[in-house]
């Protein structure tokens, strides 16, 4: 019985020198590990491996734009990337600084090279400003809205805020104006460094009248190795510039409406246009413009340079003609018309270098008999096309029945006197 008293006593003292031997290994191997800066170690390799991913998402969507882009047919620029870069990657920061783009992205600060190199610089210090808005007026219609952008962060203070164009204004809070629907970015900047972005849509602001714009200059037929090709107008219209903003052009007196993207080539006579923000269900006023375009059967006065102005005061007699343009494939070669005229009346074919100056005529026909009309014979006269005539144009001074002309084409030979019948002109 005495010796189990005595071997209580010895076990709680070896107790009590165990716990204070683990103490002191516990204490030596918190100091090795921290001397030696393994825990420094591992956090350093977290973040690195967290950079390589950001790294790797970036150079991604790089490569993406690239392949969009060229298939388009177009290069990849700085300038491209700045735009694009936040369109695919939400949050994040771009600015081109000369010829690199720098800018954060998931809390990191990167770079991106003129041959698109992306450098990472490590994470970024402090919090990141958030910015908040208020608008004036909601209402549908408006012709501005105030936009007041409010900028806050935890960490430091709002030293500046960047408005939509650009300008900066100390501080962290502003107004900017705008009278157009569309979207619109503030970027604000802390004491720290960081940098914080958001975006704000205007939906309600009634989108600008469209303006058209009609180029006539190709109204005209042009005579080509395979005959007349019909006029075309070239029209150009203006609109707002917004996502949130659809354009439409109609060729058939709004009986259906067509998304604009870009110049219209159209033998349309007349061209209407609308905007319309739908989610807004705004609409702007329909505007049209009319345009003349020409067929090859049609004809349009000459101007004076095209035929003898005698005849212009002989009373009983009109002045009358067709304008076309001539494809180069046509010079040093004939053009050869096949006519038909009455009473002895002249007719002309005249070559210009434009439309406002025809230097060289030619008498198509002088010599008819009366009543020869009724007989159908028609008469070719060919003229050599000199080299840089880009217009033509026929004329004739008619009393009643007059000039007739039936065919028009270039010819590798002259044909000049042959008769044909109207029924049987040659291939």
């Amino acid at each position: 019985m005495k010796k189990l008293l005595n071997n209580k006593g010895i076990t709680l003292i070896a107790l009590v020198i165990t716990i204070i031997i683990l103490l002191i290994l516990a204490g030596i191997s918190i100091a090795s590990l921290t001397g030696s800066g393994l825990f420094g170690r591992a956090k350093e390799s977290k973040e690195k491996s967290l950079e390589a991913q950001i790294k790797e998402e970036i150079e991604t969507t790089i490569m993406n734009i690239q392949i969009e882009e060229i298939s388009k047919g177009n290069n990849v620029t700085l300038e491209l990337l700045e735009k694009e870069l936040p369109n695919k990657l939400k949050d994040i920061e771009a600015q081109l600084d000369g010829e690199e783009i720098e800018g954060e992205y998931k809390d990191y600060a990167y770079t991106i090279d003129k041959d698109l190199k992306v450098e990472m610089n490590g994470p970024m210090n402090g919090a990141k400003p958030t910015i908040t808005f208020s608008v004036n007026t909601t209402d549908i219609g408006a012709s501005e809205v105030i936009i007041t952008a409010t900028a806050t962060v935890s960490d430091g203070t709002i030293t500046k805020i960047i408005k939509p164009d650009g300008t900066e204004v100390s501080g962290a809070e502003t107004t900017f104006t705008v009278n157009k629907s569309g979207s619109y970015i503030f970027k604000a900047i802390s004491s720290t460094g960081r940098k914080g972005k958001n975006t704000i849509d205007i939906q309600n602001i009634k989108p600008s009248t469209p303006i058209i714009t009609i180029n006539e200059e190709e109204r005209f037929p042009t005579l080509t190795l395979e005959g007349f090709k019909g006029g075309k107008i070239i029209v150009d219209i203006q609109f707002d510039d917004s996502e949130f903003i659809k354009n439409y052009y109609s060729e058939d007196d709004g009986a259906t409406w067509q998304i604009y993207s870009g110049t219209i080539r159209t033998n349309a006579t007349k061209i209407m246009a609308k905007s319309v923000i739908e989610e807004s269900n705004i609409e702007t006023e329909i505007v049209s413009k009319e345009a003349s375009v020409i067929n090859a059967t049609e004809g349009v006065p000459l101007d004076q340079n095209c035929y003898d102005k005698k005849f212009d005061t002989q009373s009983g007699y009109a002045l009358y003609g067709a304008l076309f343009k001539i494809d180069s494939d046509c010079w040093g070669k004939y053009i050869t018309i096949y006519c038909n005229n009455v009473y002895g009346e002249a007719g002309w074919l005249c070559f210009g270098s434009s439309k406002e100056n025809f230097s060289d005529k030619y008498t198509i026909y002088l010599n008819s008999l009366p009543g020869e009309v009724d007989t159908r014979l028609l008469h070719a006269r060919s003229v050599l096309i000199p080299d840089g005539t880009y217009w033509g144009g026929i004329s004739g001074a008619v009393s009643n029945d007059g000039l007739y002309v039936y065919e028009v084409w270039c010819s590798e030979s002259d044909l000049s006197g042959n008769e044909y019948s109207n029924e049987n002109l040659p291939n």
